[in-house]
């Protein structure tokens, strides 16, 4: 007998080099005041904001947060950030306040 688990991705989410990370995500909290000023193509700048003493990874545009990121990415995503590593988040659709971006080092 084999002992392969199979499925699941390699290398493991928390080793994805961070110069390599890339990834599309739906932005999980949208500011209803932010979304009229997006447009699919806008890049969107990441980083580390503070909410009630926690740390988030947020998504801004002209230094006004649109929403917060969340899933099993993010969690690699923010170490990288905090290790000092640059990420871009390019808007690839809207449909209503769903938005969904593609993540990757800028």
């Amino acid at each position: 007998m084999s002992g392969s688990g199979g499925g699941g991705n390699w290398p493991p989410e928390n080793e994805v080099p961070c110069n390599r990370l890339r990834f599309d995500t739906q932005i999980a909290t949208p500011q209803p005041d932010a979304l009229p000023a997006l447009n699919v193509g806008d890049v969107l700048d990441v980083g580390i904001i503070s909410i009630g003493g926690a740390q988030a990874v947020a998504v801004s545009k002209n230094r006004e947060t649109v929403g917060g990121l969340a899933g099993g990415m993010v969690a690699r995503l923010r170490e990288c950030i905090l290790s000092g590593h640059t990420f871009k988040a390019t808007v690839l659709s809207i449909n209503g306040a769903q938005v969904m971006v593609r993540i990757e080092p800028a």
